[in-house]
């Protein structure tokens, strides 16, 4: 499942891991795919939408918080401690990133409760293939449980 404000990358994200197909566009509505949920930023954007990430989120094994690293994103503190999956932090758009929005989107992504904060470029591959090996880590863990 990925979280993450309007234009943080979700989409792109899950379609550049192989975990959904077809066109990137704008996600209106909480998608399902094979091996993927997509969630709208205006989940996140708005506290009174935090329920729905939290509903959906009971169906999903792995959790994907995402934060541009090109500008600012909010999330609130502890927002991993509701979910029962195990939560990644994502740094998208690492390639268009400076060094200090890489930093800044790390901590917010940590005080939501990720677990550990991976970067990636959706655009250049880099970071893609070590994420999606992490991913599949953590199913794996799941099903040992």
């Amino acid at each position: 499942m990925a979280v993450g404000p309007a234009g943080a990358g979700k989409t792109t994200l899950l379609a550049a891991l192989g975990l959904t197909e077809g066109r990137v566009r704008k996600t209106e509505m909480v998608t399902f795919s094979a091996f993927a949920i997509d969630t709208p930023g205006e989940l996140l954007d708005n506290p009174r939408l935090y329920h729905a990430i939290l509903m959906n989120a009971t169906k999903a094994r792995v959790v994907l918080f995402l934060a541009d690293g090109t500008r600012d994103s909010r999330y609130p503190p502890g927002l991993a401690r509701s979910i029962r999956a195990p939560v990644l932090g994502v740094v998208t758009k690492s390639d268009e990133a400076t060094a200090e929005g890489v930093r800044r989107a790390r901590e917010v992504l940590l005080r939501a409760g990720a677990r550990e904060v991976r970067r990636c470029s959706s655009v250049t591959g880099e970071g893609l293939r070590e994420m999606k090996e992490r991913i599949e880590e953590l199913l794996e863990e799941g099903c040992s449980r």
